[in-house]
């Protein structure tokens, strides 16, 4: 929000100045700019104003820009006091500004019965200058009470504007429904509620929204559901905690976006069955909103309850959407609707109304889509000078480009600004993700496949300008190689931070064993496949490397972390032997791998698959001395996950159904013996 606080200073100095200087002609009793007359409220002579006497001003006339607010006149007589004046700026945003008396639905803590007017109740709303009331929507004593639905009124007396304990928007069912003393709201003692149990679920057929203040009273209904598929994140809801049952027919391919935004620490899940043994097809602890499309037409039950027995807050409101996907309005749950009728992808709005990749959608109805700005295409053949510069970015805001390889390759480079932090994101469109977050200037390495990713500068801090420059690599070429193959690589003197790149295309699987060495300095080593993604690295002092890969084209980088005079490559390719651990579904029990002695970055290697997706969890120990580390690899070799902290464990990581590769490294040490325990849950 942009106010106009320069140009009231402005007027404030002006007046003190005018106000401090005397008269040319020597009179010291009397200042030129107030008369003997300032303070008995009449504003006369050269008086701008006295008192509440404006000479018919106010805030919208004086010449200021002002539309609205309080007046008032200065101590002098001879100038104004704006501090009470508002501008368009201000007024409709929803925050009381200063001078404001109210703005939108924020009224200050004032309703009808607290202001003048003598109003009963009632609707208040503020002006359209925010520095007033609209009172058509209260009431008074005279018209509550005569039978009439006059204007502001909910109800009177025995009309109830066709209301009755159903259509209210709250938990009732049936019931006789009341009209309150005041004519503003419901009397709701003799409706009865539903959703407390699930033989009398509430019924939802369309949006609707469930608001209470104490969720353990208005729902006493302990389902206690158990499964290990309800588990929000932090466990299932404790036994005793209250929930709230509904009942929802979905058609084939409707979508339900279900919300809690009270203060309850509530949980929502929707499942096929109602009882305490029910499975869940969809579960959310925080935030605490959830979407569920239909496959098929079919009746769910949506379970919504306090996490505890005993919640700190009981505040619930509970709020259901169907939005339909290319109706043309962007509805809750959706990021865009851009076609009216069927919807369709490829066009930046997908058929299921989310933003696809590459492109940026406004929010409005009907969204308008288009394509990040092209960054530009290259063949990743030694390329250098891919420059893009950018304006100022406020603190937190972003640009997006989209680059473009017709090959693989190696893409380095900077992302600089002169006066902020810039932070710089390569993404494919699957959604990985090369992060570049250092203070200062970006130093970027990325190995790209073939394939168009966007580029992202993010201001950590806001930049007045920021510059992306970034070249492809020349790796040196060392063939295809196979079972049997070997490489010697001598290479001449490298400075510190230096970078050198070879390309290598394996044949088959291969176990990759040997040696990264110098005279003296520290060189590290790292292995990148053709896709992207880091699929070893050895980083300790002369590196030996002994790791698995697949078919593939991969690239090679020494890292000199040290000031280097010369290094040597000696590396061989032969035929591994892997141990499978198993083929397995979601909870099936998976047997402990026992290991004998690791040499210091020595590697153990296994093979699992997984016949459904699952949330995969592992730890790593029972080794006595030496630091021993944990990576999964997917079947391309593409690093998942990791876990290489000295505390070697990971909780529910996602992993799809497939074939993977489990790789265990002595990091440091010599490594006597280790212990790998991995489970499963249905995610």
């Amino acid at each position: 929000m942009r106010t106009h606080l320069l140009p009231i200073a402005l007027v404030a100095l002006v007046a003190l100045t005018t106000a401090a200087c005397s008269d040319d002609d020597g009179d010291t009793n009397q200042n030129n700019n107030t008369t003997s007359d300032c303070g008995d409220g009449v504003a006369s002579g050269a008086e701008t104003c006295d008192g509440a006497d404006h000479r018919l001003d106010d805030c919208s006339t004086i010449g200021m820009n002002f539309t609205g607010g309080t007046l008032a006149c200065n101590a002098t007589c001879d100038g104004w006091v704006t501090t009470g004046c508002t501008t368009n700026d201000d007024c409709g945003n929803n925050t009381l500004d200063a001078g404001e008396l109210c703005d939108g639905s924020l009224l200050d803590g004032n309703d009808c019965e607290s202001i003048a007017g003598g109003f009963l109740g009632g609707a208040l709303a503020c002006n359209a200058t925010c520095d007033g009331w609209v009172t058509t929507g209260c009431t008074s004593v005279d018209d509550c009470g005569n039978d009439a639905l006059d204007s502001g009124e909910t109800c009177d007396g025995s009309l109830l504007d066709n209301n009755e304990c159903s259509t209210i928007g709250g938990i009732f069912t049936a019931g006789d429904l009341a009209c309150n003393a005041t004519c503003d709201g419901w009397v709701t003692t003799a409706c009865t509620a539903g959703g407390d149990s699930c033989s009398d679920p509430l019924v939802v057929t369309g949006d609707a929204s469930f608001v209470g203040t104490d969720i353990t009273a208005d729902f006493t209904d302990q389902l206690d559901l158990q499964d290990a598929s309800c588990d929000g994140g932090y466990g299932v809801p404790a036994a005793g905690a209250v929930e709230a049952v509904f009942e929802v027919a979905l058609a084939a391919g409707e979508k339900m976006i279900v919300a809690e935004s009270g203060g309850l620490d509530g949980y929502l899940m929707v499942t096929s069955t109602c009882d305490s043994s029910a499975v869940c097809a969809a579960v959310s602890d925080t935030p605490d909103e959830l979407s569920y499309t239909a496959t098929a037409a079919e009746t769910v039950y949506v379970i919504v309850g306090a996490y505890v027995a005993t919640p700190s807050s009981t505040d619930y409101a509970i709020e259901f959407s169907f939005p339909v996907c290319g109706n043309g309005i962007v509805e809750t749950g959706e990021q865009c609707d851009d076609v009216n009728g069927t919807p369709a992808s490829g066009d930046g709005c997908s058929d299921t109304c989310e933003i696809e990749f590459g492109y940026e959608c406004d929010n409005t109805s009907t969204s308008v889509c288009a394509l990040y700005p092209a960054f530009g295409t290259f063949n990743g053949d030694c390329e250098s000078n891919i420059q893009q510069t950018g304006g100022a970015l406020a603190t937190g805001d972003a640009e997006f480009f989209l680059l473009t390889l017709t090959a693989s390759a190696i893409v380095t480079g900077t992302v600089s600004s002169p006066d902020g932090d810039m932070e710089f994101y390569i993404v494919n469109d699957g959604g990985q993700a090369y992060s570049f977050e250092t203070a200062g200037d970006e130093i970027v390495t990325a190995s790209l496949g073939a394939g168009t990713y966007a580029l992202v500068a993010y201001a950590y801090d806001a930049v007045s300008s920021f510059s992306i420059d970034l070249a492809t690599e020349c790796p040196e070429d060392l063939g295809s190689l196979g079972d049997g193959g070997a490489v010697n690589q001598v290479e001449a003197a490298m400075a510190a931070g230096e970078l050198y790149y070879y390309k290598i295309t394996l044949t088959e699987d291969v176990m990759m064993n040997g040696t990264l060495t110098s005279t003296s300095g520290d060189a590290d080593f790292y292995i990148y496949g053709a896709q992207g993604f880091v699929t070893g690295h050895f980083e300790d002092g002369n590196e030996i490397i002994n790791t698995v890969l697949g078919a593939g084209t991969y690239y090679l980088q020494v890292n000199a972390y040290m000031a280097l005079p010369d290094f040597t490559l000696n590396l061989a390719f032969t035929t591994p032997s892997i141990p499978d651990i198993g083929t397995f579904a979601a909870g099936d029990a998976i047997g402990d791998q026992v290991g004998g002695a690791l040499a210091q970055q020595v590697c153990a290697h296994y093979t699992i698959t997984f016949t459904n997706d699952v949330l995969l969890s592992g730890t790593l120990g029972g080794n006595a001395t030496g630091d021993v580390d944990l990576y999964l690899y997917n079947a391309d070799r593409n690093y998942v996950e990791s876990a290489a902290n000295g505390s070697e464990t990971w909780t529910d990581q996602p992993v799809s159904a497939g074939t993977y590769y489990l790789q265990v490294q002595a990091y440091g040490d010599v490594v006597d013996a280790y212990t790998l325990t991995l489970a499963t849950t249905t995610p």
